[in-house]
Formats: C-alpha cells, structure tokens, sequence
C-alpha cells in the first residue's frame, strides 16, 4: 500500500458545545467524520484509509461510518495527546507492509479537495514532508509587542500534511516525550525541509457554532441535491404452501399467493433499487441484473438494492430520504410497515426518521383492485459532490 491517509478522530471537540464530539455531528444527513472519509476514500491515489478514535466513542464511530467498512482499515485507540494519537496510528500503520506515504488529517476539516490530497501526494516526490494551508490575505500583527509583520511570509496551516512514512515515525518515536502542535512542527525541529502545497479556503476546522453554521454553507455550495423515481410491479402466482410468505422491503410478509419473479420478487426494495440508479443518472435496475441472467435467480433482492448504494457512497453522494408507497388490496400491511421503515434504514445506513413506507389500496380499480398483483413507488432525494 504505497499512500495512506491517517485520519485523526479521537478528540473530545468540547469547543463546539454539543451533545457528542464534533467529529460525530452531522452537516446534512451525513457526519463530519463520514464527509471526511469519503474525501480520501474516493481518492484513486489513496491505497487504504485508517482513524484514530476514542475507545469511548467506538459505538459513534461504527454508527458514522456504516456502509464504508470495506473501505477502511480497522481503527486505533488514540492516547492522551494529539501527538500520542498520531503516534499510535503510525505505530499501527507499521505493521502492514511497503507504506511510502501516510497524509495525516484532522476529521474535522470535511472541506479538502481531491485536488489538494493529489498535490500533496505529487509533492512528496520532491520532500520527505508536506504542510498545507492558506496564505495570509489580512493585515497581520501581534499584540505584545505592538508589531506589523510582512504577511507573505506567513500562512495558516491545514492539514492534510503529507510525509515520507518512516520518517515520520522516527520523529514521532524520538520526540515522544516533547509536546509538537502539529505534525510538520515534529520535522521543523528536525531540520528537515518542508515542501507547501495551497490548501482550499473552504478546508475549515469545524471547532465552534459558528463553524457549523459556515459549514451548511460550504456544504450548499458544494453538493447538490438530485430527486429519483422507481416503480415495479410483479403479479401474483399460486403459493407454493400454506406457510407461505412474500418479500416486501425485505420483510417476511405472510400470504397465501407468492409473487411472479426472476429473483426473489422484493418489489418494493426493486422500486428503491431504480429511484437511486435513476436520481445518479444512471440506467435501470434491469440493465445491472438482467432477468435473463441465470445468475440472479432467485438472488436476494437486498444484493440490488445494495448495489446502488455502493454506487452513490463510490459518488461521495448521500441520501436525504426515501419514500415508499406500496399499493395492494392484500395483504393488509399495517401491521408491517414498521418493520419495512427499520428494515430500510438498516440496509442503507440511515435514520428511521429518513424512511417513509405508505401502504395503500387501489379501491378494487385495475389489476391491483382485482387482487392480482402489487404495484410500489418510490422517490429518494440524494446529495451529490457537484463535480461527481
């Protein structure tokens, strides 16, 4: 693994004045930790992502990162300092094999760009270390002594700040006792030459109220929200016995007919399977699992739905909600609906508060009032980078 991002998520955030750790709020539907991520995830030049967390925050950690657990390696346990957390994370990064580069990131700067990581990446040819940040654009002075100073030779580091692995943990194993504000602070004191990439403006380290509010805006600026429609419909067919059951949002539904299908006849989670495809631009559930394809018979229907996630996390999108309508004269659903909505949630990594499932009659009209099959609907708004 040539490139590695180490992402540093095990601080306590207390400045932000919230519930849980700044790391784990949300800007969106999504966490600050998860929006982190995706940057470095969905970056081709990165081999293999890790982060560095609280062991009090595990249960935080596996609720903001569900659905990209194949993407990452397992966490470490950070320490009593940020230096000891990076520390760690290095440590535990040494016992895999060929690291060239580690990127170490703060998890509250969501607002990177693929841009700044590749010239990191690209710079680190030249430099065993890498700093990034901001040129200074204000009038700067100190306060004791009263001073003006030449702002052009000055900036604001951000991370990420990329080094030559080995090197960096040396400095880190040989300063351990020392206390370093920053990463490149350990290579300054070195001696070593320090390459410098322009960080992006918007690469804010969300630490206050006000962070939070500025980062709604970032995140208006930058994503944009895109609307999908799905619609199925599968008939009905004798049952095969009387302890038959049919699949609707992958719930066990109790009925005395099955459904007519290729796979396993879910046709409300196909419904949602083709609002996703439909709200990426991309084609219909049929095209990615073609009924002719002995491959998917019967194939449980949550490996479509599934799929199509896979597809917007690969985007760095996220789902603002999904709404269902199932139309159906039988079976009676009400007592299931619940159970769909939980059920939903689970399979995409959402809150229940995110899933509506309606169930209705058709009032005896049509193909669905004559009992002979059921007809779903389904709409999902979505949030896509707006380069994706």
């Amino acid at each position: 693994m040539k490139n590695i991002a180490l992402i540093m998520a095990s601080g306590l955030g207390t400045r932000v004045n919230a519930f849980v750790p700044k790391q784990y709020l949300k800007l969106g539907n999504a966490s600050i930790l998860k929006l982190t991520l995706l940057k470095f995830i969905n970056n081709p030049k990165i081999n293999a992502v890790k982060v560095v967390i609280n062991p009090d925050h595990y249960d935080l950690y596996c609720e903001a990162t569900k659905g990209l657990e194949d993407k990452l390696l397992p966490p470490v346990e950070g320490g009593e300092r940020r230096q000891d957390s990076v520390r760690n994370g290095l440590q535990n990064l040494n016992l895999l094999s060929e690291i060239k580069n580690v990127l170490i990131h703060d998890a509250a700067r969501p607002f990177t760009s693929e841009e700044v990581i590749s010239n990191v990446l690209k710079k680190l040819e030249l430099f065993k270390a890498v700093d990034t940040g901001i040129s200074v654009k204000d009038t700067l002075k100190s306060k004791h002594p009263n001073a003006t100073y030449n702002r052009d030779n000055f900036y604001l580091t951000h991370t990420p700040q990329g080094f030559d692995f080995q090197t960096i943990l040396a400095l880190h194993n040989k300063y351990r006792h020392q206390t370093f504000t920053d990463d490149i602070s350990l290579c300054i004191e070195e001696g070593i030459e320090v390459g410098f990439v322009e960080s992006n403006a918007q690469n804010i380290k969300i630490t206050t109220p006000e962070c939070l509010t500025y980062g709604g805006l970032i995140m208006q600026q930058n994503y944009i929200t895109r609307v999908g429609y799905g619609f199925d419909i599968h008939k009905f067919q004798p049952a095969l016995d009387q302890n038959n059951t049919i699949k609707l949002c992958a719930v066990e539904v109790p009925f005395n007919k099955s459904l007519s299908a290729h796979s396993d006849g879910d046709v409300a989670l196909h419904a949602i399977t083709d609002a996703l495809l439909g709200a990426m631009g991309e084609d219909d559930i049929g095209m990615y699992f073609p009924p002719t394809d002995e491959k998917w018979k019967n194939a449980d229907s949550t490996i479509f739905l599934k799929h199509a996630y896979m597809l917007l996390t690969d985007k760095g999108g996220i789902i603002n909600n999904i709404d269902v309508t199932i139309v159906t004269e039988k079976p009676k659903l009400m007592n299931f609906k619940d159970m769909m909505r939980k059920k939903i949630a689970e399979l995409l990594n959402l809150s229940n508060n995110q899933i509506s499932v309606k169930a209705k009659t058709s009032e005896k009209l049509g193909f669905v009032g004559r009992e002979e099959g059921i007809s779903v609907s389904a709409a999902c708004a979505i949030m896509l980078p707006k380069n994706y």
